[in-house]
């Protein structure tokens, strides 16, 4: 594991949570400026069998990139890039194979 300094408070509620029993397992990494400054993992990969978390345990990430998009979409929009208005076909064209249109 490894923080920088200057992100210690990180780990210490990183830490915090399992000492509080808030987390079972889980890792957290921050790249600044394409470095990583912080790379923490602890914990337990299966509770049931009590295998430990480690740094390239895999893990399911469902719905992570909505708000991504979202914000991307957005920042187009202000920029006057997208219409927000448009009929999703317009800017996804593959989108309308079967006659769909989207809203």
């Amino acid at each position: 594991m490894y923080c920088d300094p200057r992100f210690a408070r990180v780990r210490e509620v990183f830490e915090r949570h399992f000492a509080d029993g808030e987390e079972l397992g889980a890792a957290f990494a921050v790249y600044l400026d394409g470095e990583p400054v912080v790379d923490l993992w602890d914990g337990v990969a299966d509770r049931h069998t009590g295998r430990p978390w480690e740094r390239g345990t895999p893990v399911f990430a469902y719905s992570c990139t909505k708000a991504v998009t979202a914000a991307v979409l957005l920042r187009l929009a202000e920029q006057g890039r997208l219409d927000l208005a448009a009929p999703v076909a317009d800017v996804w064209p593959e989108f309308a194979a079967g006659g769909a249109r989207g809203p």
